[in-house]
């Protein structure tokens, strides 16, 4: 009986060391990612120098995974903010390009137009790090500048779902 609660209390703090401390390739927890770690990513609100902040919020993940296998359906954390800017769109777009691209974000694709929250946007840039991260930029020209948005997405960490 001895042993068996050892072996228990053993299998618990691997567990709780794993879920607290473990992360992915790219720094990433493997456990459910919260407000606090995705905005402690600079691309949870990377902003084109000079633009005026409008709106802004961030969730975290919904649903659980013991390391790594899927339970249930689960959610991914998101931060998604809105600025203006005076600037033209084309240089919104190169500057979030290099930005990006020096971080070691790859584009994953890129449609125009777009609706989004009832803005028709000029040019959607959907960016990716690894298999987890995810940026998305919205661009729309106005007379005086341009509208932009971006969603960071980072998803659970999953390698095996039981949900289908």
């Amino acid at each position: 009986m001895v042993v068996l609660i050892a072996v228990a209390v053993v299998v618990w703090a691997v567990y709780y060391y794993t879920e607290q401390h473990l992360v992915d390739g790219n720094g990433i927890p493997i456990r459910a990612i919260s407000v606090a770690d995705i905005r402690a990513h600079s691309e949870s609100s990377l902003v084109y120098p000079g633009a005026v902040p409008g709106s802004g919020h961030a969730n975290a993940q919904t649903g659980s995974t013991l390391l790594g296998l899927q339970i249930g359906e689960i959610l991914p954390a998101q931060a998604s903010d809105s600025y203006q800017t005076a600037a033209r769109e084309a240089a919104v777009i190169v500057w979030y390009r290099h930005w990006l691209g020096a971080h070691r974000w790859a584009t994953r694709s890129e449609r125009s137009p777009a609706d989004d929250d009832g803005i028709r946007f000029d040019r959607v840039i959907e960016f990716s790090r690894g298999n987890r991260e995810q940026f998305s930029l919205f661009v729309a020209a106005f007379s005086g500048g341009t509208h932009i948005q971006t969603i960071y997405t980072i998803k659970p960490f999953v390698i095996v779902s039981l949900f289908a």
